[in-house]
């Protein structure tokens, strides 16, 4: 991680649209129809990605296709952190069996199919990859992208994490919790009539808005200032969601058939 930054800062976007997608898992054809859906222009617009870009679905091996575009911009899930671990191209050494042994059962044999060249590449793109964003809404505002939830729920101790200045000697230990942690969507639940909701207040603070993956529902999620987005890319009946950045943004979602697009938010 060396001279790689742990948290990237973007401004509004002058000239285009920006985007927030969810969980991709490799799906990366499906991506590319709810791109056509909301007409996205390479030319002005930004998509921000929240992680998980590999394992499990079927396209995988494009991803580096995506991380050189200049419109494209990620950070890392636990999914593309247990490559970094589990691939042993550069940095692990001595290697770690039990990390290769639990990415490959997760989704990661995909890997060993390909040239060492393209191993390589992909290795090195997902090593740059920070571990939260905090991207200038248009209206004004901030809104903070991380893969599993906010450092003890506070954006805020997040940055102070991601500041190399404050690096506390277990750092390795607690960048996990960003890309591992569930108990915010342990929170979250059914009602009597069925519609998701949460059991504490979904409110982070020093931030406008928060756009999480990692813990997929079958649709997107409003709850407080929180944007879940997990909606289970890579699994059966599943398939990518995207945003518009912003407090009112709208959000569709492509089923695994490629066909049906679904629009709106689960709202608490």
């Amino acid at each position: 991680m060396s001279g790689v930054p742990l948290l990237r800062r973007y401004n509004a976007n002058p000239k285009g649209r920006d985007f927030v997608v969810g969980d991709l898992h490799g799906c990366f054809s499906l991506l590319d129809i709810l791109l056509g859906h909301v007409d996205f222009d390479e030319a002005v617009d930004r998509l921000f990605s929240l992680g998980d870009l590999v394992d499990r679905g079927p396209e995988s091996e494009r991803v580096s296709d995506y991380l050189i575009q200049p419109w494209f911009h990620a950070i890392r899930g636990n999914h593309d952190d247990m490559l970094l671990k589990g691939a042993h191209m550069v940095e692990q050494a001595p290697m770690d069996m039990n990390a290769t042994h639990n990415w490959l059962a997760n989704g990661g044999e995909w890997f060993l199919d390909l040239m060492p060249s393209d191993q390589e590449t992909i290795y090195f793109d997902l090593s740059r990859l920070p571990y939260a964003m905090e991207v200038d809404l248009p209206g004004g505002g901030i809104a903070g992208l991380i893969h599993a939830q906010p450092f003890e729920d506070s954006w805020q101790k997040t940055r102070d994490l991601l500041d190399p200045e404050q690096w506390p000697r277990d750092m390795p230990e607690r960048l996990e919790w960003l890309v591992w942690d569930r108990f915010l969507s342990w929170q979250i639940q059914r009602d009597n009539s069925g519609n998701w909701c949460s059991r504490i207040p979904m409110q982070i603070d020093t931030v406008d808005l928060v756009y999480i993956g990692h813990t997929a529902h079958d649709s997107p999620l409003a709850l407080g200032n929180t944007r879940w987005m997990d909606t289970n890319a890579g699994y059966k009946g599943g398939g990518p969601s995207i945003a518009e950045l912003g407090v009112d943004g709208r959000v569709w979602s492509v089923m695994e058939d490629g066909v049906e697009i679904r629009e709106g938010w689960n709202r608490a």
